[in-house]
């Protein structure tokens, strides 16, 4: 095989190689801001979460009362 084939062929792999690693970094930072947003609506609705039980206590709701059905 000669050099310049050789180097041809090497290149295209690290052209190929560079975009694929060009488009995996972009994905890394779709996916945190995804993260980020997800974790976001998480804190609110675990803070919301947790106002309903403190607003069921303060109503007098017994925590461990059975449904009527029973």
């Amino acid at each position: 095989m000669d050099e310049s084939k050789r180097i041809d062929e090497l290149e295209t792999k690290l052209a190929w190689q560079e975009a694929a690693l060009a488009d995996l970094g972009s994905l890394v930072i779709e996916y945190r801001t995804r993260v980020e947003r997800l974790e976001g609506a998480m804190k609110l609705l675990s803070g919301r979460l947790s106002d309903l039980a403190d607003a069921g206590k303060e109503q007098g709701m017994p925590a461990s009362e059975r449904p009527p059905h029973y």
